[in-house]
């Protein structure tokens, strides 16, 4: 069960970070390098070719614009001229004073108070 919420929990993770999208562009550098790499007879003028950023393939093309697309910025609703609050605090949170017997105890010499029994001896022994 433990191994399952790790798993669902790292998949959330690597969603939220886009890991989709830098799948897509990775497996989109690789088929440009092998692709540019056999049209130009070099692996240099291939890689050089590939990450250029002239010649952009389609799926670079949709890896940008699918992580352009999860990065816009969160815009509230205007609805009749009001912004719609579901999700915020209508009115303000009043915490209660806290009560002084909550408050940290201070000692009058600002010393920890010392310990009068003696440890036992010799300590017990593991295994």
């Amino acid at each position: 069960m433990r191994y399952i919420a790790k798993l669902f929990l790292v998949s959330v993770l690597m969603l939220q970070i886009g890991a989709p999208w830098m799948l897509v562009q990775g497996f989109a550098w690789v088929s440009m390098a092998v692709t540019y790499s056999l049209e130009e007879d070099s692996l240099a003028r291939g890689l050089s070719k590939t990450f250029d950023g002239d010649h952009p393939c389609r799926f670079c093309k949709a890896a940008a614009k699918g992580s352009q697309n999860e990065k816009k910025p969160f815009t509230p609703v205007k609805e009749a001229g009001k912004f719609k609050a579901d999700l915020l605090l209508s009115a303000a949170v009043r915490l209660p004073e806290p009560s002084s017997a909550l408050l940290p105890v201070v000692w009058e010499d600002r010393k920890a108070p010392t310990r009068s029994e003696r440890p036992l001896s010799p300590p017990p022994r593991v295994g």
